[in-house]
């Protein structure tokens, strides 16, 4: 089983990702799988600074899970994926009758 991310390390890769490490050095260095850390900094809200990298901060990523937001914002965002998946194959279909 891997590693759990506590709030102690969300501060350290608060720390390493705004100076500008990599998910990868991040993991290596806190001994967290590369893919928790990926998973906790997307999560985090999603604005990103004028370098286009994500914004971090490990106050609102813990307030996030400690409200059960998280899960409510996946849910959100897979029904909104799954939404216009579904415009995009009937506009398809219908664009397809009209050349036949």
């Amino acid at each position: 089983m891997g590693k759990q991310i506590t709030y102690n390390n969300r501060v350290a890769i608060e720390r390493l990702w705004n100076s500008g490490k990599t998910y990868k050095e991040i993991s290596q260095e806190l001994g967290v799988s590369y893919s928790c850390i990926y998973h906790d900094i997307q999560m985090c809200g999603g604005q990103t600074d004028e370098a286009g990298r994500v914004i971090y901060s490990a106050d609102k990523r813990q307030k996030i899970l400690d409200t059960g937001r998280a899960w409510d914002r996946s849910r959100i965002d897979w029904k909104s994926r799954n939404a216009k998946m579904l415009q995009t194959r009937r506009k398809n279909e219908s664009e397809r009758k009209r050349t036949r």
